[in-house]
Formats: C-alpha cells, structure tokens, sequence
C-alpha cells in the first residue's frame, strides 16, 4: 500500500511505498529524498537491537500501561506506552501522515514546520475573554507547565507531527472544553483520532476506559459521553493540527470556537 509523504521542496504531496518496520527514513526538509545510513549508523541499530530484544520493549510496554490504568494521571507512564518502539512502528503513522497530506493546510504546517512559543505571564494579561487569557487561566489553575513534554529531534515530519502536538495539546483542552480529569482526557483524545486517525489516542482512550472499568465503574456513561463528544466534534470542526494558535492570542475565545466549528 502506497503511503503519502509531504514535499518541503515543492509543496506537492508524493506516494512513497508504505514504511516498512525495518526501514529508516530521514527526509531532507529540503530535498525530502530517503538518505541511506553510513555503516557506522547500521551497526550501531543493529547492535542497539540485539542488546535490547523486541520482548523487551514490549515488557516495558506492558508495565507502563498497567501503571497507567491504575492512575491515568501518570503522564510519565503514558510517555513510555506511547513513546515505546512498541508504538512507533512507522507504518503505524500512514493514517496519520495521510489525514494530514489530504488537506492544504494542514500539509502546509508540515512543509514550514511551524513552532511557536510564548510567556505564560504576558498571556494573563491579555483581556479574559481572549485565547490567550483563557489558556493562561487553564495553565495556571492546573498547575501545568507548558514544557512537561520531552524533548523531540525534528528530522522527519512524524516527529514534527508528534512536538507540534505535544506543544499545543493545552491549547486543544481550551477550545474544545475538555478538562484534565481523565474522562476530559479521553474526549479529547476521541477529538485527536477524529481528526488525526493517530495509534496513540487510540492507545490513551483505551487506558482511560480500562480504568473507569476497573476502579471508577459508576462513570462509565461519562467515560462514553465523553467519547461520543469527542468524536463527533472532531469530525464536524475544522482541522486544529492547521492553527497557528500563538497567532490568534488576542482572539475572543468564543468568536474563535465559532470559526473552528467548535461550538
């Protein structure tokens, strides 16, 4: 099966063959042409493989999901379910790739690799009724540190998918309503799946049901609501992954979710 990738160099969407799970890709942001590994590179996976089995991965896998159904609060325990080799197989993210390639705009983010940044401190001072305001409120609230996520190296467009993500995923909880108890988590990552098709949500959805099944059943009907939220707004609302948030600070809240197919 064909598998779609984004040209930075003409902004034309390409077919490359689908990512098998023993190829590695790096593609020039300029040229965006598979380049090959020197030896030394080759060995160094190879070894790094056999010192470290796939069963191996996939235990440690297994721990961190348990640990994160007992307590879906343990966003260290969700990084390693979903920052696993387990996870990341590259074929896992044609969906992925393909959702994004399949609209201008979105493909357009990927081509600039597009990163913001800002001070939490200048945003709570900007009027309430604002983006910025509002996400700095939710920030501050929370107690949530814009940076909690670990650091990634953008040297493909996954893992320039992946920080950008990572990055606003606050910024999601904000315009779409979505708190930060674990049912709120489940809807926006039903949001995510909606609008990305991404393993990972569907991995986080799946700790977040496991553990309203075991240690919180008489939430249940929350958990699903929750789910069907996320879901159905995701489908209906314009692509989030598009914005350039740090752009629209100043923006009433409100008239934004409006624009966006929000609300």
């Amino acid at each position: 099966m064909a598998q779609q990738q984004i040209s930075h160099a003409s902004g034309r969407v390409v077919r490359v063959k689908a990512l098998e799970k023993d190829d590695y890709i790096n593609f020039d942001q300029q040229t965006h042409h598979r380049s090959t590994e020197t030896l030394d590179a080759q060995l160094r996976t190879r070894f790094a493989r056999w010192m470290k089995p796939k069963f191996i991965y996939y235990f440690q896998f297994f721990i961190a999901f348990i640990k994160a159904v007992k307590n879906p609060k343990r966003t260290d325990e969700i990084f390693k379910i979903i920052d696993q080799p387990a996870s990341l197989r590259p074929e896992d993210f044609t969906p992925v790739l393909n959702q994004i390639s399949s609209k201008p705009s979105t493909t357009q983010m990927v081509m600039e690799r597009y990163l913001g940044d800002w001070n939490l401190k200048d945003l709570d001072l900007l009027p309430k009724n604002t983006l910025g305001s509002q996400y700095a409120k939710f920030m501050i609230n929370n107690n949530l540190d814009k940076d909690y996520y670990p650091e990634l190296e953008i040297n493909d467009d996954i893992n320039y998918i992946r920080l950008r993500l990572r990055q606003t995923h606050d910024i999601w909880h904000v315009l779409t309503g979505f708190d930060t108890s674990y049912i709120g988590e489940a809807g926006l990552q039903a949001f995510y799946f909606a609008q990305l098709r991404g393993k990972g949500s569907a991995l986080i959805v799946a700790v977040m049901f496991l553990h309203a099944l075991f240690f919180d059943a008489n939430r249940l009907y929350d958990f699903f609501e929750a789910i069907n939220h996320g879901w159905q707004m995701g489908q209906r609302a314009q692509p989030l992954f598009a914005e350039k948030f740090e752009q629209r600070w100043t923006k009433d809240l409100e008239t934004y979710k409006a624009e966006l197919q929000l609300v």
